[in-house]
């Protein structure tokens, strides 16, 4: 499971990381952890499938969800969009994530101001990046989203080899824009613990 420090509700929330084939057992199993995180299938740029699809992931599990649907790692924004249509009827709180190549910009081009209008119009909840890189290019990017909407914001970045502590002290001055906050890839519950201490 995925880990983050929610600010303004529960120190500590826990994400259902689903994968395809698996989604329906892994809900079942953690139904009370209230979310289902589902992530963007690559299917060499073929799009014809990919509102079907997400819908079978969302309809899958949804009746044991009671909180919100995280779509995260998305790479390309049209994706995200065909996402966001199939999850929003469901009545859940949605948060949407994307993952950013160098600089400010996703792997397919598209920057904060783009993702975050988008997005609005898509009736998300909460909007940002995760996975990417490390804290230090992380922040740059959620202070242009900052910029740029009125959503609650999220930001999740790999640790980037960091130290626990080195890692939470590098995104310190991220909190100043997010509600919600947690790492990606190489982190653990040492990194978690760290990020919580924010809040202080």
């Amino acid at each position: 499971f995925r880990t983050e420090v929610r600010f303004h509700a529960s120190s500590e929330g826990r994400f259902l990381s689903s994968a395809r084939g698996r989604h329906e057992r892994r809900a079942l199993q953690n139904k009370r952890r209230g979310a289902f995180l589902i992530n963007e299938m690559m299917e060499g740029g073929n799009f014809g499938h990919y509102d079907t699809r997400a819908d079978e992931q969302l309809e899958g599990v949804t009746g044991h969800v009671r909180r919100f649907i995280v779509l995260e790692t998305f790479m390309d924004l049209r994706m995200l969009k065909i996402a966001a249509e199939q999850a929003k009827p469901f009545g859940l709180s949605l948060f949407c994530t994307m993952s950013f190549e160098s600089g400010s910009r996703t792997l397919y081009g598209a920057g904060p101001k783009e993702i975050a209008e988008a997005m609005e119009c898509a009736g998300a909840d909460a909007v940002g990046l995760n996975c990417s890189y490390g804290p230090d290019m992380a922040v740059p990017v959620i202070r242009e989203f900052a910029e740029n909407t009125g959503l609650p914001l999220i930001i999740k970045p790999n640790t980037a080899d960091l130290a626990p502590s080195d890692f939470a002290a590098a995104l310190r001055p991220a909190v100043k824009y997010v509600k919600y906050i947690g790492s990606c890839c190489g982190s653990g519950p040492d990194y978690i613990k760290e990020l919580a201490a924010l809040r202080d």
